[in-house]
């Protein structure tokens, strides 16, 4: 190839993000073989043309054409006719190449029928228009780029997502097309067989004019269709559901798709049934092979995108197996409004917040913790409002309630555009604070709609929740001037710092550069910021698994790299360490990811001889993957202090392998997870350029930012990690040049040191005067010295002063100056790690921590902190167990591991109002309790029961007495206080009419008092207050003010068991459904509904069962309830669950109840009938948990359970303890 034809395969070749490199060569050769071919073929046509005007061949059409070449001139002939074809040749190359890199330009291109060209080329020209590497010839269209201020600000990777319907009346215009990052045309018409009629959609003009301009702005424009609908023909059940209806509709849509090359479908389905829940599944999965094996065919770079809408309601999710579709599907579409559309309620149209129906952060909340990945759903916001008339204003009557029952005569609700929605409308709207929606109510009529301010609230919700994206329902319904897709725009993609315009007459138009690049289907689905610990070899502190599980990621350092290209432990206390490690981190395993750091501080000059060999690479390469199979690790860290700029090609190739090589581990023992390749980068700029970030970004899982040290190796003095400030470098400086790099920061970790450094003769480098915060260092100064967390004194702690400016403490004295990271400093950095999206935090060293783990536990406690919505720790459910003093099972540490809360049984309540432990032996059990629980885990609560089923009866007087009462408040505080108790439960059984006020009295008073010891003790952490809850609905609502109680307590547990314990009739110990006497489901559902808190609800689950002797119970099928009369039965009768098989109790005849979800054994010569909890049975109860959203479980009593844990072992990896 000519050297001026290579910059036009340069061009085409950088189109290489996201593809394979054989791909990729594939590609530019094949393109390249056309070019030559045809332009071969008309050289030769035109040699001969040639030929035949300058007479060459022979008059006799017989003789050899190269005889007359012999004759005289003819040399000069062929050299002037073979230049002029390699002239000719070298231009139709360049002009193909020419074509390659503009058709997309042009919307009538014959080429736009094939998208892996199309896609190919856009991302190419992105690259060469961004990369350092490319050319620098100009665009054909120059990019302005008019930066607003010095923001590193680049547009979120978020999802903007438009419907645009076929109903609506008002012009699609290309300026609302450049705000989104997937359009979606709702709907194509269907015939009765389900699938599309193509003559249709090419007679639809709607269609035809969104398939046009957005030609124009893909790939970074995903063009979807919406298959389904109101359409009544149209019977998804049906379809779904018969194999050859299936497959018809799945190819029509493949068919469809490739006809308009198109990027992917949204199947709306309002609502699959529960019992098509297995069909809609396979229906999806086909659905995705078929576009896979479509994408493939077509040499497509991008997947095609598989979407779905969700309801609203909970009780509409039962068509959905979430945790299968989340598989499968790349985003879903939640319609969070029209809240109140179907029922007999007048109330707003998408309330945020508040009420008890539903809202969107219900609905959000729910989601998130069903599917824990709220990067793959799109809340739905309307353009448009409902109007009831004739009736109440909602928003009058109450205010947690804001709906009202629609009156006889109300009609409505209607449907209003936002563009129909007048001027005056939107001006005399007033604002509901709960809700966060405004509204109109004038003369009986009552208007909700959204507008830029109640848009905007729920924009900052999904931004601050993770949640993936914006779905908006329908983009033509708003005004000329997109007032509302603006709002939409300006706050999700965070570019109000950033335009980029395009120079075309006046129209400001999106580029390459626009959007709607950042954001494809397949989005970051991790919920949880990283915190990731270094272990070492060289510290002496031990190890404490507390440390461990306030960590997401451990990296051992270091594995040395050997002069062999090999790895491996060194010595014997490295071998005990790592062992320490490993054994001590095995019982966290999934979620605690283990790696090793290979190179290190003394070795990693060997990586570049090594990694520019290819025999030696291949051998490390090897040894690492090796390494990490043989001691079951998850990953590794390249620590390379620093590579040369030399080195930069060798490093990425080195990675690229190294991930191929631990690919072929991950499917060679199938292994679920990939292996994790992690690096580390230097704190300043400069020394970036020995690393091709923008290629290691794209292979590494995440890079750890060396963001420390900032004076160590310089002739000046100043703080270790500033966060800000000065001339010099800061960690803010640091991550906005990798932001600018255009580095996701979700892939980044900041990093914070526990350890500070200190110079000797020297003066501050504070000064008030003075912006920098740094000074030279004089001839006589020393050091810094390094000096550990756990080596700094209280008195270094206490004196220490604050520097605004760096954001970091310090001490000066006696020209001693000593910079170190603390509580508030590591704070503000976590802080700014949340506020940038930065992917975690990496800690240099966890074993330089204190005893008390005071630095980690602020990592931990401000990082998960959040009380907006769910990420994983909300989702979290409590596994509470009660530890009794009147069993003889001994308490195993294994045990506590599993719980959240663990309550000691009982502390008693004495006639004279204080609470004591009774005897020695509750004393003893107490403590070994106390004990056990400080050591296993720091985060595992410890609480006391007081009172007790056999001195209930003490409590009403007490609380009846204010001056008893307070006694009563007092001695449990002090309690709490003298055994350092994490809260208290009060076990009184049961609470009735007469005394139920003051019971709540009493509660409020215990929580100010608890308030107060929490303020006098300067504990960070409120002190827990639970109240047990009878099972029987009617027990509840005589005995307790539940909503006055919720306000100052923080969960109830609810003895959801023993609802046959007496009366006359044999049934269920614990059902979750039917029978006469109460079941879980009634139960919980009325407390959800009473109090609209069902996380602040757990169900109880018993250890035990209950059987009866003589009972008349006959064969049963899971269509009978299986209660019965009792009879002359005797019973029931208590059995622990580690006494069954003891007690000769065959197991093996175990049956399950379907309609109670109830375990049992019947003996019908013995005329026996047990019923008890087995791992069936609890499986059921942890999904009805989960499902239902309660906040978690209580276990009647872990001294219950046998000796291997089984029943805890169920509940605790079923709710993720």
């Amino acid at each position: 190839m000519s050297a001026s034809s290579q910059p036009f395969l340069k061009s085409v070749s950088v189109n290489t993000q996201g593809e394979s490199h054989e791909f990729k060569f594939v590609k530019v050769i094949t393109v390249t073989l056309i070019v030559i071919f045809v332009c071969g073929l008309l050289a030769f046509g035109l040699s001969a043309g040639i030929w035949h005007v300058y007479d060459i061949f022979a008059e006799s059409t017989t003789q050899a054409p190269l005889k007359k070449v012999e004759n005289d001139g003819s040399a000069v002939e062929t050299i002037l006719a073979v230049l002029f074809c390699g002239i000719l040749s070298l231009g139709l190359s360049a002009a193909v190449w020419y074509y390659f890199q503009e058709f997309d330009a042009d919307k009538n291109s014959p080429m736009t029928t094939v998208p892996s060209i199309k896609n190919d080329y856009s991302t190419s020209k992105l690259s060469v228009a961004t990369s350092p590497d490319s050319p620098k010839t100009p665009l054909r269209s120059p990019l302005k780029r008019l930066l607003k201020n010095n923001s590193h600000t680049e547009p979120c990777p978020k999802r903007v997502v438009g419907y645009f319907s076929e109903w609506e009346k008002s012009e699609l215009r290309k300026e609302q097309l450049q705000k989104l990052t997937h359009v979606i045309y709702l709907f194509v018409p269907l015939q009765e067989n389900g699938t599309i009629d193509s003559e249709k959609v090419w007679a639809d003009s709607r269609f035809g004019d969104l398939k046009n301009k957005a030609s124009s702005l893909k790939p970074g424009l995903k063009l979807m269709i919406g298959v389904g609908g109101s359409d009544k023909r149209f019977e998804f059940r049906q379809i779904v559901s018969d194999d050859t209806e299936r497959k018809a509709l799945i190819d029509s849509i493949t068919s469809f798709i490739v006809e308009h090359d198109l990027d992917g479908v949204d199947v709306f389905w309002k609502w699959p049934f529960k019992h098509t829940r297995i069909s809609y599944v396979k229906f999806l999965r086909e659905l995705r092979t078929s576009l896979d094996t479509l994408r493939y065919k077509m040499y497509r770079q991008d997947p095609y995108i598989i979407s779905i809408i969700a309801p609203r309601i909970h009780s509409e999710f039962d068509g959905f197996d979430l945790e299968e579709i989340m598989r499968i599907v790349d985003f879903v579409n939640v319609l969070t409004y029209d809240y109140f559309y179907t029922t007999q309620k007048v109330g707003p149209l998408s309330p945020l917040y508040g009420g008890r129906e539903g809202n969107v952060d219900r609905t959000m909340k729910y989601l998130t913790c069903m599917t824990e990945n709220p990067n793959k759903l799109n809340l739905g916001v309307a353009f448009y409002g409902t109007t009831y008339n004739d009736t109440d204003s909602p928003f009058e009557k109450s205010l947690d309630n804001f709906w009202i029952s629609r009156g006889s005569t109300t009609t409505g609700p209607v449907g209003t555009s936002w563009n129909q929605i007048s001027s005056n409308e939107k001006e005399i709207a007033k604002w509901d604070n709960a809700s966060r929606t405004p509204y109109t109510w004038d003369g009986r009529k009552f208007f909700t709609f959204e507008n830029e301010r109640s848009l905007r609230e729920k924009i900052e919700y999904a931004k601050d929740h993770n949640i993936g994206g914006i779905v908006i329902w329908v983009i033509d319904q708003d005004d000329d001037k997109s007032t509302l897709l603006n709002v939409v725009y300006s706050v999700f993609m965070c570019t109000s710092d950033e335009v980029f315009e395009k120079e075309i007459g006046n129209e400001v138009a999106s580029t390459e550069l626009s959007i709607a690049n950042v954001s494809g289907p397949h989005l970051p689905t991790t919920n949880e910021k990283r915190i990731v610990g270094y272990f070492t070899e060289w510290e002496r502190s031990d190890l404490q698994k507390a440390q461990l599980e306030k960590l997401t990621h451990v990296i051992y350092l270091f594995v040395p790299l050997q002069d062999n290209a090999t790895i491996k432990l060194d010595h014997n206390r490295t071998d005990n360490r790592f062992w320490d490690l490993k054994n001590k981190a095995s019982s966290l395993k999934p979620r605690l990811k283990v790696m090793v750091g290979v190179g290190g501080h003394e070795t990693c000059y060997r990586f570049s001889p090594i990694l520019a060999d290819d025999k030696k690479r291949k051998i490390l390469i090897d040894s690492i993957t090796s390494f990490l199979d043989k001691f079951d690790l998850d990953g590794i860290e390249v620590f390379w202090t620093w590579p040369s700029k030399e080195d930069r090609h060798s490093y990425v190739i080195f990675l690229q392998e190294l991930r191929t090589s631990l690919n072929n581990l991950k499917y060679r023992i199938h292994r679920y997870d990939q292996y994790i390749i992690s690096t580390l980068i230097p704190r300043t700029h400069s020394e970036f350029e020995a690393f091709k970030l923008e290629e290691i970004i794209q292979i590494v899982d995440f890079i750890n930012v060396q963001t420390y040290n900032y004076y160590f190796t310089t002739l000046k003095v100043g703080p270790n990690a500033p966060l800000y400030g000065g001339r010099e470098e800061d960690v803010d400086k640091t991550m906005k040049h990798l932001f600018r790099m255009n580095l996701s920061p979700e892939k980044l970790n900041l990093a914070v040191a526990f350890f500070g450094i200190h110079y000797e003769n020297t003066d501050s480098p504070f000064d008030e005067t003075s912006d920098d915060v740094w000074i030279p260092m004089s001839s006589e100064t020393k050091g810094p010295y390094g000096k550990r967390w756990d080596q700094l004194t209280s008195n270094d702690k206490t004196i220490a002063k604050w520097n605004d400016a760096s954001r970091t403490p310090y001490t000066y004295d006696g020209r001693r100056f000593f910079s170190f990271d603390n509580e508030r400093s590591v704070t503000a950095k976590i802080e700014y790690a949340k506020e940038n999206n930065i992917g975690g935090i990496v800690i240099w060293v966890i074993d330089q921590d204190d005893e008390k783990q005071t630095l980690l536990n602020v990592v931990y406690s401000v990082f998960r902190s959040d009380s907006k919505l769910p990420l994983n720790a909300s989702c979290r459910k409590r596994v509470i167990g009660y530890f009794t003093e009147w069993e003889n099972a001994d308490l195993r540490e294994e045990q506590l591991g599993k719980l959240t809360h663990v309550i000691f049984l009982f502390a008693t309540v004495q006639e004279s109002a204080i609470i004591k432990l009774d005897n020695y032996r509750t004393e003893t059990r107490f403590l070994d309790l106390k004990d056990k629980a400080h050591s296993v885990r720091s985060d595992l609560k410890m609480m006391i029961g007081v009172g007790g089923i056999s001195y209930s009866y003490r409590f009403p007087p007490i609380v009846l007495d204010d001056g008893k009462r307070k006694i009563l408040v007092e001695s449990i505080t002090s309690f709490i206080d003298e055994h350092d108790l994490d809260g208290v439960e009060i076990f009184w059984v049961w609470s009735y009419e007469k005394v139920k006020l003051h019971y709540s009295k009493f509660i409020r008073e215990l929580r100010e008092s608890l308030n107060n010891l929490k303020t006098s003790k300067k504990r960070t952490e409120d002190y827990l207050i639970s109240i047990i809850v009878p099972p029987k609905i009617a027990t509840i609502s005589g005995g307790y003010y539940i909503n006055e109680i919720l306000e100052s307590v923080d969960f109830l547990n609810v003895l959801t068991y023993d609802y046959y314990f007496n009366g006359d009739q044999v049934g269920p110990h614990s059902p979750i459904y039917g029978g006469t006497r109460g079941n879980i489901d009634e139960t919980m559902k009325y407390l959800a509904h009473q109090t609209s808190q069902p996380s602040k609800l757990n169900m109880a689950v018993p250890f035990y069962g209950t059987f009866w002797s003589n009972a008349s119970l006959p064969l049963l099928d899971d269509s009978d309830e299986i209660w019965k009369e009792k009879g002359d039965a005797a019973g029931p009768f208590a059995v622990r669950w580690r006494e069954l098989v003891p007690n000769s109790w065959n197991m093996s005849t175990t049956k399950f109840h379907e309609k109670s979800k109830t375990s049992y054994i019947w003996i019908p010569e013995t005329k026996h009938f047990l019923t008890f909890e087995n791992e069936r049975s609890l499986a059921e109860k942890a999904k009805y948990v989960k499902e239902h959203q309660l906040g978690g479980i209580l276990i009647w009593a872990i001294d219950q359970d046998d000796d291997d844990s089984t029943l805890l072992n169920v509940v605790s990896s079923a709710l993720g303890s």
